[in-house]
């Protein structure tokens, strides 16, 4: 990922890999070693249950227009399918690794490329990352 700074993320809208909308970064988490930005929190609307984690590993920053674009490399229904997680106190280590579980951030041990054996959670059959 090329180095996303913090400022560039404040109110940045979200963007699938597909290009379709996600919704607007509540929050911004960063790395507690790095203090670099790892996580953004976006709140997916009044009907959704809560906000969901989506990590920045490949996402990238548009910028040129009022708000910031920020791209990442998974599909809008796969996001919607994550793991809800409070984003007011932060990502405990459990919660974190439950998010790197579902986004096929961790070595997997069943050998698929993102962590997952359906596509229960997505529209398609596709690879949620495109």
């Amino acid at each position: 990922m090329d180095e996303i700074r913090l400022h560039d993320l404040q109110e940045a809208r979200v963007w699938d890999v597909d290009d379709a909308e996600v919704g607007f970064v509540g929050q911004v988490h960063l790395n507690p070693t790095t203090e670099k930005p790892e996580w953004v929190s976006v709140p997916l609307g009044i009907l959704s249950s809560g906000p969901r984690f989506i990590p920045l590993d490949g996402a990238y920053i548009e910028a040129g227009s009022p708000v910031p674009d920020l791209h990442v490399n998974y599909r809008r229904g796969f996001i919607h399918g994550s793991p809800e997680i409070d984003p007011v106190h932060g990502l405990t280590p459990t919660e974190e690794d439950r998010l790197r579980t579902y986004y096929g951030l961790d070595d997997s041990a069943d050998g698929t490329a993102d962590g997952r054996t359906d596509d229960t959670a997505d529209d398609t059959a596709d690879d949620p990352r495109g």
